[in-house]
């Protein structure tokens, strides 16, 4: 009788992980021509410091814009070496989203067999990281990091867990929560100080960068964020989409807690891993501030991580509870990857949950580049910055605060009064006094105090110059009659009197 072949299962794992990463790269880049409004402002400031040496959103004002240091020298170093800054943004997500799913298969490989450990990583990715990725966010690129930090942790290298930990909270601040939660886990107080020597010089160059160059160790964006935005606990817990009500969050959150109390005596990295899931989701709702698309991820698939990682705990109850909190947490997030994947295989985009989303932002892609061929030396204010001052490139203020602080004394508006809800980043009409700007750029669910402010004349000296439709298909395309984002029907721009412009439109 001959002898198993040992190989085989790691043949076919590897044919089976090729595939995976096959399919993710080509609905990363099918998807990847409608980013994020974020994404374009992470791509001005390191334009800005590619080409002129300054990391910064506006030339000259030392405010920090984004809140992702590493990615932000990623960006920069390839378009210093001349290529196109989107192409960079693709490129670099897309690699990300390789290089998680390849962390994902070495974090299984231990508790799994080949084939298994190969389909885990192919689910946990589709489930948690290709929306952020193909929005061209750093999510992908934190969790690949965070990733080998936990790996080193299950092999108990502390260093290593400090090298990789302190990285991906360069990349993303929240992994603060992973590096406490990874100190607590490791074994006996001696390997504690290899990984605290391990994250030193990631963190004193961090809090370098951020000291020289802004004078701050809290990003200008994570402090107007939380400024800004007011939701109460359970309108920020529901935005964690993490089931179909606040009773399947509240079961969700509760089986959670259970399966941790149990792993923590024996079975550590899987502690540690839940435990950063489950307190950054809680983080998250009780901030009160708007959970956006990329930021789920981060809780996301440590939750799914740290499940998996139970199933191969001696107790056949935790066994069962790893099993409900996996099913129950990916849900939700399985449902919209269904469907993001379907979109991708019948080539339709509007199945993805972003697709609105992604419609205004070319619009704001266009209308910036036709604003800056008739106002080329304007001043522009506008509550979203991202892909309209990258197309604008002019001095853009930032009426939420992000580039510009001054504008966080206006800040939080009240409800319902100058906004509808709390989960608005709402224009205010101060601003429009306090900087006078050449331009005023606004979605109308953003701007509506604004624009009132405006037409009954209590904000004197502008005149409205165009509005066009909210949403914008690629390439200029026609938007579905369906299509909708937030209620939003138009995108209004006001000038300020004696400002000369062409004949040209943004439509």
């Amino acid at each position: 009788m001959p002898l198993p072949n040992a190989r085989a299962p790691r043949l076919l794992a590897a044919l089976l992980a090729a595939a995976a990463l096959a399919f993710l790269l080509a609905q990363h880049l099918f998807y990847a021509v409608l980013p994020a409004d974020d994404a374009f402002l992470h791509l001005r400031v390191a334009e800005n410091l590619a080409h002129h040496g300054e990391p910064t959103y506006n030339l000259g004002e030392a405010v920090s814009a984004t809140s992702s240091p590493l990615w932000l020298l990623l960006l920069a170093v390839g378009i210093r070496l001349g290529c196109d800054s989107v192409s960079v943004a693709v490129a670099l997500t897309g690699l990300s989203l390789g290089a998680l799913h390849l962390a994902l298969l070495g974090l299984f490989a231990r508790g799994f067999r080949w084939v298994p450990s190969a389909l885990l990583a192919f689910v946990f990715v589709l489930l948690a990281a290709s929306t952020p990725s193909a929005l061209l966010m750093e999510s992908a690129l934190s969790l690949a990091l965070w990733c080998r930090s936990a790996t080193a942790l299950r092999d108990e290298r502390p260093r290593h867990v400090g090298i990789w930990g302190s990285l991906a909270f360069a990349t993303r601040f929240e992994m603060a929560l992973w590096l406490a939660a990874a100190l607590l886990a490791v074994r006996g107080s001696r390997a504690k100080l290899p990984l605290v020597l391990g994250a030193a010089p990631a963190l004193l160059a961090l809090a370098a960068w951020m000291l020289g160059w802004y004078g701050d160790l809290l990003p200008a964006s994570v402090r107007a964020k939380a400024i800004v935005y007011e939701l109460d606990f359970v309108e920020a817990a529901r935005s964690l989409r993490l089931g179909a009500g606040l009773l399947w969050l509240a079961i969700t959150a509760v089986l959670a807690l259970v399966l941790l109390v149990r792993l923590i005596p024996a079975e550590r990295t899987s502690a540690a891993v839940l435990g950063f899931g489950v307190l950054l989701a809680f983080a998250y709702a009780s901030q009160g501030t708007l959970i956006f698309p990329w930021y789920r991820p981060l809780y996301l698939l440590p939750l799914l991580c740290g499940g998996a990682l139970a199933l191969g705990a001696a107790s056949a109850t935790t066994r069962l509870l790893a099993l409900f909190v996996l099913a129950l947490g990916s849900a939700r997030p399985g449902l919209e990857a269904a469907l993001t994947a379907k979109g991708f295989l019948t080539d339709d985009r509007a199945k993805w949950s972003e697709y609105a989303s992604g419609l205004r932002v070319q619009r704001y892609l266009r209308l910036g580049a036709s604003l800056r061929e008739r106002f080329p030396d304007a001043s522009l204010l506008a509550p979203e910055i991202g892909a309209l001052g990258w197309s604008f490139r002019g001095r853009v203020i930032d009426g939420l605060g992000l580039a510009t602080p001054a504008a966080l004394a206006f800040h939080p508006l009240a409800v319902p009064r100058l906004r509808s809800h709390g989960s608005e980043g709402a224009l205010p009409p101060e601003a429009i006094t306090r900087f006078q700007p050449d331009l005023i750029v606004s979605l109308d669910v953003f701007g509506t105090a604004a624009r009132r402010a405006l037409q009954r004349g209590e904000i004197r000296g502008y005149r409205e110059l165009e509005t066009v439709p909210a949403l914008c298909g690629i390439d200029g395309a026609e938007v579905p009659e369906h299509v909708r984002l937030w209620g939003a029907r138009e995108t209004w721009v006001y000038v300020r009197d004696g400002i000369a412009s062409s004949i040209h439109t943004g439509q």
